[in-house]
């Protein structure tokens, strides 16, 4: 009797997926710019997932087109995609800063008057 082949889910819909995703726009968030430094091996520690489960996945991404990366630089070139691809959390955790902190990052407080 032969078993059917087991359906593996795609890299890029796995819960490894939605966390790097994740990581990626928190990074971004805080980063000066579009582009910042990230290498496959500090994702992988900070999601305490394999480094070449990392590779994987953002080769996922790239053919996507949500991120490019290389050279241990990553860009998001689809920030609405790669937002798509993160699970409910990421908006959770950003409307909790955005009450906690209003500001954005270069904003000085208004002088009292």
């Amino acid at each position: 009797m032969s078993r059917p082949p087991r359906s593996r889910p795609a890299p890029a819909a796995t819960p490894s997926a939605s966390r790097l995703a994740r990581t990626l726009l928190t990074a971004q968030d805080h980063a000066e710019g579009g582009t910042f430094p990230m290498t496959h091996e500090v994702l992988s520690m900070l999601l305490g997932v394999r480094r070449s489960g990392v590779t994987t996945i953002a080769g996922a991404f790239q053919q996507q087109g949500l991120i490019h990366h290389g050279g241990g630089r990553i860009t998001i070139t689809d920030r609405a995609g790669l937002e798509r691809a993160t699970c409910e959390c990421y908006h959770a955790i950003q409307s909790v800063f955005g009450r906690l902190l209003p500001l954005g990052p270069c904003q000085e407080p208004e002088a009292a008057a």
